[in-house]
């Protein structure tokens, strides 16, 4: 019994101490307070390294990653703390919101004549098409009902993604395919 409690202590005290750095990470958002650290970074490079890492956390019977280029360079200047951050935030929302199983996440890399784009994309039902619109506002939520599994999203994930791929000269968009 003893070690149940413990492990049960040590995972809130884990929720806690992520909760925290959230909410930090966001106060420094409000503030217009958040610096970036912009370097020269080959965003293939920094994706398959995330990947690599976060492929270790999961059955892969559960979740199954491709990652796919063009065969072009994607050398770019940005953050790449903010980049991981940003994946983090789209992959961790994938996990929650779509029931595919086992869940596919594909990542596609190209460059076009207005510049690097990265296209990040799952198996799950989508988001209903006038919810679109507002996917990358703050605070906003689709319908909980529509995740029975996990409804403790508090709507900044993907208004952190915006707002940092913004703060990186970059641009978002979400569409249903």
């Amino acid at each position: 019994k003893q070690s149940r409690y413990l492990s049960i202590a040590y995972r809130r005290t884990c929720e806690m101490e992520s909760l925290l750095h959230r909410l930090l990470f966001y106060s420094r958002l409000g503030s217009r307070n958040l610096s970036l650290n912009i370097q020269t970074v080959d965003l293939e490079d920094l994706v398959q390294i995330f990947f690599a890492d976060r492929i270790a956390d999961w059955d892969p019977e559960s979740v199954q990653v491709s990652v796919e280029t063009d065969g072009g360079t994607f050398l770019s200047d940005l953050d790449s703390e903010q980049i991981t951050r940003i994946l983090n935030n789209l992959t961790d929302n994938a996990l929650k919101y779509a029931p595919g199983h086992p869940l596919l996440l594909q990542l596609r890399l190209f460059c076009l004549s207005d510049g690097l784009h990265l296209v990040f994309s799952d198996n799950g039902p989508g988001v209903p098409t006038d919810a679109l619109p507002h996917l990358f506002e703050e605070f906003w939520r689709a319908d909980p009902s529509r995740s029975t599994r996990h409804a403790d999203g508090n709507g900044l994930g993907l208004f952190i993604v915006r707002y940092l791929t913004e703060a990186m000269h970059g641009s978002i968009t979400a569409r249903n395919d």
